[in-house]
Parts: structure tokens; sequence; C-alpha cells
């Protein structure tokens, strides 16, 4: 996939730290003296981080996950990673959900963030430098990451 005609590189770098590496899910995932509270409290710093947020905006959240799924919308993995959430997210409410910004801002809660950041991260920094992902075997992986933990 080659980046956008209208893909700026230096607008990502503003909104969406593609450098900082979540910690909330392996503290989870240790299964230690951390309460859920804790967990929670840790999923929103690594959350406000990712955004360079030091305080909850919902509005600036919305904007910047919003322009990066407009830049993004056309690449096949985002396609697919969203018409498998799509097909989760019908099952879990029975509701028609087709929205596919809420499918894609799904992708930020709790339960996917520490797998769709590592994704997102790496195909925002392969578009900076407008480079193919086609037999790209770490994108690949962390796109089957992302997929498989979609059930």
């Amino acid at each position: 996939m080659q980046a956008p005609n209208n893909y700026d590189p230096s607008l990502f770098a503003t909104i969406y730290n593609t450098k900082h590496k979540c910690t909330y899910w392996d503290q989870s995932t240790l299964k230690t003296e951390t309460d859920e509270e804790d967990e929670i409290e840790m999923y929103q710093t690594d959350f406000l981080n990712i955004f360079y947020l030091k305080e909850f905006n919902l509005e600036k959240m919305n904007w910047c996950v919003e322009t990066i799924y407009e830049q993004l919308k056309t690449n096949k993995e985002i396609i697919s990673i969203l018409t498998k959430i799509c097909d989760k997210l019908k099952l879990l409410t029975h509701m028609n959900n087709d929205d596919a910004i809420s499918q894609f801002m799904f992708l930020f809660s709790f339960e996917y963030l520490y797998v769709m950041h590592p994704f997102l991260s790496y195909l925002l920094e392969k578009n900076n430098h407008n480079l193919s992902l086609e037999n790209d075997s770490e994108y690949k992986t962390l796109f089957n990451q992302i997929y498989s933990k979609i059930q």
C-alpha cells in the first residue's frame, strides 16, 4: 500500500505517538496484585499518551481517530480488520453497525489497544517514509496479531 496523495506525516507526528509502548496489557496478563481499577488507569494513561493528551478530551480524541481513519481507510488490512470487528459487534450487540468510524474507534478499546497500537504505529511509520508493505514480514505479523485477537 502506498500512502494516499493527501497523507501528511507531519500531522500524524503531532496527533499519534507511534513511539509509545503500551504497558497496561502486560500488567493485566501477569495476574499480579493489580486490581481492575489499576488496570483501567494504566489503559487510560497509555491511551492518553498515544494521542499526546494530558487529560481526557473526547472531541480531540474523536478528531484524531477520524483523521487517522480517513487516511488509512483504503488499506486492505484495515478493511479486513473492520469487516471482522463489524461481524463481532453484530454478534455481541445483535445490531447492524456498519459505521466504519465506530468500528475503527472500537479498536482503541481496552481489549484491543495493545495489539492495534503497534500495528497502526508501524503502518503510520512506513507510510511516513512512503515504503511498500507488500512483502513486509513484521507488518504481516502485527496484522495477524490483531486479526486473530478479534474472535
